[in-house]
C-alpha cells in the first residue's frame, strides 16, 4: 500500500501537470488536442467551458466541422463575420444563430449565399426580398426562387432563368407557360450546362414542350450531343405528337441514333431522309419508315429500294389494309 505521504506526493505532481496544460484564454492544450483528434459527432461547444465558447480559435474549428455549432459560442463570436461565414459554407442553416445585425448585412449575406444558397432562408426580411441577394442565390441553385416573392414576376425570372434555366421549376404555373420566359430558360444555362437535376423545357407548361420553336432552342442548345438529356427533349417532343423532322435535320449525333430514328419514322416516314446513311441501309428503319409512307422508299439505299422482302412486306400490309 502507498503511504499517505506518497499519495500526497503523486497527487500533487499531477495538479502542477495540469496548471502546466493550461493557455491563456483559460482553454487547455488538451482541449485543442481534443477537438483535432475527435470526430465532430463526439465533441460538441454545448458541453464545452464557458471559456472554450468564447475563444475564438475553438469555435472556428468547430463550425468548420458542423455549421450549426454556432448556436453555443458567446454572442460576441455570433457578430464575427469570419466565424460566422465558416460555418455558413458548411451549413447554410448556420446564419439563423448568426447576430442580426450580420443577417441584415447585405455586404455579408451576398457573401454567405455565394458559400451556400440556404444562408437566404435566415436573411432578414428585406434582404429576402433585395433582388440583388436573391439574384445570386438563384445564380447558386435555382431552388432559392421558391423560397422568395418573385415567383409571379416576369421582370426577375426572366432575369433569374438567364443565369440558370432550371430556376423555370420554381416559377409561377402562369410564368411556366410564358412562351418569352421558357425560350429564355431554354437558352440558357438550363440546358447549355446539361445538369443532373434535368432541363430546363420540362418544366414548361403542355403547350410549349409542343412547341416547335421552344423544342429546337432546347435541342440547339444541348449541343445535341446524345445523351440522356437531349434524349429526354426527343421523348417530350413526341409524347406530344410532333415530327422529328426539325430536329434529325439539326441535330447529326440523333441521325446516328437507330432508336430515336426509329421513333421519328414510326411517326412520320419522311423523316428518313435525315436519317444517316448507315440507317437508311437498315431493313428495320427502311421497313418501318415505308410503312409509315410508302414514298419514305426513296430515301432508302438503292440495295433496300429492291428488296424483296421489304417490297413482300409491304404489299402484305396493303392487302391487310
Amino acid at each position: 500500500m502507498k503511504s499517505k505521504r506518497n499519495r500526497y506526493r503523486f497527487s500533487k505532481k499531477k495538479r502542477k501537470k495540469r496548471k502546466k496544460s493550461k493557455k491563456k484564454g483559460g482553454v487547455s492544450t488538451s482541449m485543442h488536442k481534443y477537438m483535432k483528434k475527435k470526430p465532430v459527432e463526439k465533441y460538441s461547444l454545448k458541453y464545452a467551458s464557458e471559456a472554450s465558447q468564447a475563444n475564438r480559435e475553438v469555435v472556428l474549428a468547430a463550425v468548420k466541422k458542423n455549421g450549426l455549432e454556432l448556436s453555443y459560442p458567446s454572442e460576441a463570436l455570433k457578430k464575427d463575420p469570419e466565424v460566422v461565414l465558416a460555418a455558413v459554407k458548411q451549413n447554410g442553416e448556420a446564419l439563423r444563430f448568426a447576430s442580426e445585425a450580420l443577417q441584415a448585412d447585405k455586404v455579408f449575406v451576398l457573401k454567405a449565399v455565394k458559400q451556400n444558397v440556404k444562408a437566404l432562408l435566415f436573411a432578414s426580411e428585406a434582404l429576402k426580398k433585395d433582388t440583388e441577394v436573391v439574384l445570386e442565390a438563384v445564380k447558386q441553385n435555382g431552388e432559392a426562387l421558391k423560397f422568395t416573392d418573385f415567383k409571379n414576376d416576369k421582370v426577375f425570372v426572366l432575369d433569374t432563368v438567364t443565369q440558370n434555366g432550371e430556376a423555370l421549376q420554381f416559377a409561377s404555373e402562369a410564368l411556366k407557360a410564358d412562351r418569352e420566359v421558357v425560350l429564355e430558360a431554354v437558352t440558357n444555362k438550363g440546358l447549355a450546362a446539361v445538369t443532373n437535376k434535368g432541363l430546363a423545357l420540362q418544366f414548361a407548361s403542355e403547350a410549349l414542350k409542343a412547341d416547335s420553336e421552344v423544342v429546337l432552342a432546347a435541342v440547339k442548345n444541348s449541343s445535341c450531343r446524345n445523351d440522356s438529356s437531349l434524349y429526354k427533349i426527343v421523348k417530350l417532343y413526341l409524347e406530344n405528337g410532333n415530327s422529328l423532322n426539325d430536329i434529325l435535320a439539326y441535330c447529326n449525333e440523333l441521325k446516328k441514333d437507330k432508336e430515336v430514328v426509329l421513333a421519328a419514322v414510326k411517326q412520320n416516314g419522311e423523316a428518313l431522309q435525315f436519317a444517316s446513311e448507315a440507317l437508311k441501309a437498315d431493313r428495320e428503319v427502311v421497313l418501318a419508315a415505308a410503312k409509315q409512307n410508302r414514298d419514305a422508299l426513296d430515301y432508302a439505299t438503292d440495295a433496300l429500294k429492291k428488296d424483296t422482302e421489304i417490297i413482300n412486306r409491304l404489299s402484305q400490309s396493303n392487302t391487310e389494309a
